[in-house]
């Protein structure tokens, strides 16, 4: 009688670890597509004409929030914008989008079907910048190739 009732315990508990691990493997399944992940919340301060940089996640949409004690300026490269962009400071940057201001908020979806895009925040004052991110990338990858990686030569 005892074995029968461990084997009842037994294939009880079995059915709930089967019924959470389904569930978790549903619930993943389900919204896995449009799971959001803080990448950047630390503060961070910038020094005077300086910057920082950081690629937009390829299959996701980048939602950018930046508050900062002076005026920052953000610029969104291709590869090749950025690269002319640090090898040739002086002259004006060409760029896919730019921001300016204290407080800076965008969405970016241009990336959701591309991996060719590249942000930088840059210092353009005289003294150093207290940054306070707060940047979250949402899974959400396209059906077909999007931005830059969309265009034929």
């Amino acid at each position: 009688m005892k074995s029968v009732q461990k084997s009842v315990v037994l294939f009880a508990l079995l059915a709930i670890s089967l019924s959470f691990n389904l569930f978790f493997l549903l619930r993943t399944t389900v919204y896995a597509p449009f799971s959001s992940y803080v990448v950047w919340n630390v503060p961070t301060t910038l020094s005077a004409h300086s910057y920082l940089f950081s690629s937009m996640f390829d299959t996701f949409e980048m939602s950018v929030t930046l508050n900062a004690n002076s005026s920052v300026y953000v610029y969104v490269f291709t590869p090749t914008e950025y690269v002319r962009f640090q090898t040739n400071p002086a002259s004006p940057p060409s760029y896919v989008a730019f921001y300016s201001g204290k407080y800076i908020h965008f969405v970016w979806n241009l990336s959701e079907g591309c991996g060719g895009y590249l942000w930088v925040v840059y210092n353009p004052s005289a003294h150093t910048v207290l940054i306070t991110p707060y940047v979250v990338a949402t899974y959400h990858p396209s059906t077909a190739p999007t931005g830059v990686c969309a265009e034929k030569d």
